[in-house]
């Protein structure tokens, strides 16, 4: 049998017995990068474009329709939730910040916790900002609230795939709201946004909570 496969000439020390395949470096049809309006408008609310930099995904997520059934998605998902959000888990907060607080009091071997000694003062710090932030949060979305939040919503969680400093720019970008304006990193903290945020893409269903007597 014949083996057509070029070898190396005599003496070459490649290590190996055949020559290797030459591959082209590239075809001679490239296609054009479009600019970020032409790019956007390739995408939808459902579908958006992959992201490119701040300035893109803040100008999409302004500007691209959002559609009804979208935006009554994440209402529901709002709803379903009794307290909104993560005023639900104001109660069991509570309750785990006075007991740590009794806790760390107590002598090592006592303790129901297992904490470091270096650890509690942060422990105590973290309990008491999401306390804070539980009593200041609105109970729900506004309906007439809910195209911007979700706007912003979006764009934050669409940020975070970018390098840290773009992904900066996009949570803080200034949105219209209503005559002010406001951050997605606002809007995120403010409804608590990480609660919800399955909510955000099409397939997730949710039923509404069924209030307690």
């Amino acid at each position: 049998m014949v083996n057509d496969v070029p070898r190396q000439p005599q003496g070459t020390p490649v290590g190996g017995q055949f020559a290797p395949d030459r591959k082209p470096e590239g075809g001679d049809i490239e296609v054009k990068f479009a600019d970020n309006k032409s790019y956007n408008a390739q995408g939808t609310a459902l579908h958006p474009p992959l992201p490119r930099d701040a300035r893109q995904v803040v100008d999409f997520w302004a500007t691209v329709e959002m559609p009804d059934h979208l935006l009554g998605n994440i209402a529901t998902a709002d709803l379903s939730i009794p307290y909104g959000g993560a005023r639900m888990y104001y109660k069991d907060a509570l309750k785990a910040h006075k007991e740590l607080v009794k806790d760390v009091h107590r002598p090592a071997w006592r303790r129901k916790g297992d904490y470091r000694e270096d650890s509690i003062p942060y422990l105590k710090d973290l309990y008491s900002m999401r306390l804070h932030h539980l009593q200041k949060s609105p109970r729900h979305i506004p309906p007439d609230e809910l195209q911007q939040v979700a706007r912003m919503g979006h764009a934050y969680i669409q940020g975070r795939t970018l390098e840290f400093s773009e992904a900066q720019r996009v949570f803080d970008a200034l949105f219209p709201y209503g005559n002010e304006t406001k951050t997605p990193r606002e809007i995120w903290n403010k409804y608590a946004l990480w609660e919800i945020e399955n909510a955000f893409f099409e397939r997730v269903k949710y039923r509404l909570a069924v209030p307690q007597k």
